[in-house]
């Protein structure tokens, strides 16, 4: 009742909340999506240093896991797809905090001291994320459930391409950055999407730099400028 107007990320969440609260059907809205981490973060370094500091080596393909690690976000169904798999020449790199102790043994287990994945369970500093994103050659989010992704914002934001399912923002995401830049899969992740998904990431052409600008900062403000404007027109 005291809501005057709403502003959501993605028409998926637009839906989802007026679908959960009707009368924000009648109420004033914007859709403005987040934006992007460009220049937030270091990004001074090249992919050969950031493979020295990560004792990768030069002559790999990485696929890289970087987020806080839940349940949801599928990490030791991730690994086990990637080692049936077996992908020729590629590391599997998974770095993150763990949310739920727990998931730590079953990671454990799903690796099975295999030398080709690669576990960094802790806090990974600003400073470090540059390491990650220079060395990936593709970055996975294989999450069971996702609206909006700041994991795959960043991921964008360092120029990594993305594969992600077919949920939530990620269709519009993909249509405001590029089909060469996100690939969408829809179900679980099989050995199958895996390998469609390191095949594009190397042989998809792409720029230098995903074109982020739908994302930029100064044109959404101006969106929310306007936004809040129109809610105040509204009720004049």
């Amino acid at each position: 009742k005291r809501v005057d107007g709403f502003i959501s990320h993605c028409q998926v969440s637009k839906e989802l909340a007026e679908s959960t609260f009707p009368r924000l059907s009648d109420r004033p809205h914007a859709v403005i999506p987040h934006g992007h981490y460009r220049e937030v973060y270091p990004n001074n370094i090249n992919c050969e240093v950031a493979k020295t500091n990560l004792d990768v080596p030069f002559d790999s393909h990485v696929l890289l896991f970087l987020g806080y690690i839940d349940y949801y976000k599928n990490v030791p169904h991730l690994v086990q797809v990637f080692r049936e798999l077996a992908p020729a020449n590629w590391i599997l790199l998974v770095a993150g905090k763990l949310e739920v102790p727990e998931l730590e043994e079953q990671i454990f287990q799903a690796v099975a001291n295999d030398f080709r994945v690669k576990l960094q369970l802790e806090f990974v500093s600003d400073e470090k994320l540059q390491e990650y994103f220079q060395t990936a050659d593709l970055v996975i989010l294989p999450f069971q459930d996702i609206l909006n992704s700041g994991s795959a914002l960043l991921a964008l934001s360092f120029d990594c391409p993305i594969l992600v399912p077919q949920k939530g923002a990620m269709a519009e995401l993909q249509e405001q950055v590029g089909q060469n830049w996100i690939k969408l899969y829809s179900g679980e992740l099989t050995t199958d999407i895996l390998e469609s998904g390191l095949e594009w990431a190397l042989e998809e052409r792409r720029s230098p730099q995903a074109n982020l600008e739908k994302l930029e900062w100064s044109r959404l403000s101006q969106q929310t400028i306007e936004a809040y404007r129109k809610i105040l027109n509204f009720y004049s």
